[in-house]
């Protein structure tokens, strides 16, 4: 090795450590002379690229202190045309097409289950909130025979715990040291929801005791009513990048 290649790595080993701060200063130079030179498209240059630069640098101490391998973001997915062929995606309507065509497919897969072939589905409800369906819970309806044994095995055991629920046999409460315990040891998803709420703010709350102790007991209530809140019924789908 030569002597400008050792002097070239001491020196880059002196300067990584001081390497962020120079590159701010850098940045707000660049942004105070656009500022001077009225050139509003080069300041909002600069100013985007500083503050993803600041996003990414957040985000890589976030996922190596969860620990949690993340892949890049996700620009060519395949899927099987109808000739058995591989097809790649070529653009981003695409790739967003694809994804939204498997996710279609696999939500609706549901509609294949054998119960779904038999006139109890309808009776039941899309929310299972008709007259057949509250029989059921409380034990007191008759299992159809065209039900397969799986699903009619299922439907006695609702029945079973509904009645046990409403004799008092079984009581549901989620003390504040499970809802803790539990949140502080869940490792964080891409689950989200339409009111923006999402595995952070509750992993957030188990380190709170007034917060562990309302949400623990709003669970708690919501178990025992059946009752949750009009914002569950919605599901949230998103592609992240």
């Amino acid at each position: 090795m030569s002597i400008s290649s050792i002097f070239a790595c001491a020196q880059k080993r002196v300067l990584q450590g001081s390497a962020p701060e120079l590159r701010k200063e850098h940045h707000n130079e660049c942004l105070l002379k656009a500022d001077a030179a009225k050139d509003v498209e080069r300041a909002k240059g600069i100013k985007s690229k500083m503050e993803r630069e600041s996003q990414k640098k957040m985000w890589y101490f976030i996922n190596r202190s969860q620990k949690d391998p993340r892949s890049g973001a996700a620009h060519i997915v395949q899927r099987v045309a109808e000739n058995g062929d591989t097809e790649d995606s070529t653009c981003k309507e695409d790739t967003e097409g694809f994804i939204f065509a498997d996710n279609e497919y696999r939500f609706q897969l549901a509609n294949d289950a054998l119960i779904s072939h038999t006139k109890l589905i309808d009776q039941l409800g899309y929310l299972g909130d008709s007259d057949i369906a509250q029989q059921i819970v409380e034990g007191r309806s008759e299992i159809p025979d065209e039900v397969d044994d799986t699903t009619a095995l299922i439907l006695e055991e609702i029945g079973n715990i509904g009645v046990k629920l409403s004799n008092g046999d079984i009581t549901i409460d989620i003390a504040k040291e499970e809802f803790q315990v539990f949140w502080k040891q869940v490792r964080e998803g891409t689950q989200s929801s339409m009111s923006g709420i999402h595995y952070g703010h509750y992993k957030a709350a188990a380190h709170s005791e007034k917060a562990s102790m309302f949400l623990s007991k709003k669970i708690t209530l919501i178990s025992r009513t059946g009752c949750p809140p009009k914002r569950l019924g919605y599901g949230l789908t998103v592609m992240l990048e």
